[in-house]
């Protein structure tokens, strides 16, 4: 059975929330995020280079509130149930600040300036 602050889904599966996020759609078993994809494991840590969970938490805050809009302020406000339909945890809190969320923003506009990435779609003939 789920605990306090769990929800279990029909297939079972029992979520908590996301310490990145914050919606309800952690994985505890998968130490997965159903929301934003996050991967909270050791083995995705040691591979980004990172010496704590609690860093990685961090690093994926930092990019969950970078504004897709340049333009566009960075805002913690995030909508009581997600596109996927996960629920908001209403007591969540992110541990980034909006400075923090907003210099690391800067660097990944001029990187997007600098690296485009050129996409190109193409049609397969049918037989």
């Amino acid at each position: 059975m789920p605990q306090s602050g769990q929800v279990m889904s029909k297939d079972g599966i029992v979520y908590s929330t996301c310490p990145v996020c914050g919606y309800i759609a952690f994985n505890a078993q998968e130490k997965h995020c159903d929301n934003c994809g996050e991967e909270l494991t050791e083995e995705e840590m040691h591979k980004n280079g990172l010496t704590s969970l609690d860093s990685m938490i961090r690093m994926g805050q930092l990019y969950q509130f970078i504004p897709e809009d340049e333009k566009a302020a960075v805002s913690f406000e995030q909508p009581a149930v997600s596109e996927d339909g996960y629920t908001l945890d209403k007591s969540w809190r992110p541990s980034v600040t909006k400075a923090e969320v907003e210099k690391e923003a800067l660097q990944y506009y001029e990187n997007r300036r600098t690296h485009h990435v050129k996409v190109e779609i193409i049609k397969k003939e049918q037989k």
